[in-house]
């Protein structure tokens, strides 16, 4: 009985030495996996940051977008317009160079009006002296 008695006392030893073998191992565990919760909980944070982060950018692309839209929009517009005011100008110029061509042709025929009757005052001047 002794000899039993110092068997289970030696197995109850040994199943002792296992149980805090285990409860090591269970520790270990387990701040292993508080470890990795804090691991975890770090990175979803910067993943939320991330990700806030990304839709900021997101924002700031389609402002710029936006911007570059209107800025483009604008200057269309002004070119229409300039072109517009273009054509006007050219239509204007055009005009005032007839208007100028008809008043030059106009002037010239009476400057030639104007040539012939001195030439023939000149006559009347010159005939004039000579019967003087």
């Amino acid at each position: 009985i002794n000899a039993e008695y110092g068997q289970l006392e030696d197995d109850l030893e040994q199943a002792g030495k296992e149980i805090q073998h285990l409860q090591k191992i269970t520790d270990n565990l387990l701040n292993d996996q508080k470890t990795q919760n804090a691991a975890m909980s770090r990175l979803t944070v910067e993943n939320n940051s991330l990700r806030f982060e990304r839709d900021e950018l997101r924002n700031v692309i389609q402002l710029a977008d936006d911007g570059i839209a209107d800025i483009n929009t604008h200057w269309k517009q002004k070119f229409f317009m300039w072109r517009e005011t273009e054509s006007q100008l050219m239509k204007e110029l055009s005009q005032s160079k007839d208007k100028i061509q008809d008043l030059s042709s106009e002037y010239d025929a009476k400057i030639e009006k104007q040539l012939k009757e001195y030439e023939k005052l000149k006559l009347i001047i010159e005939n004039s002296r000579d019967e003087n």
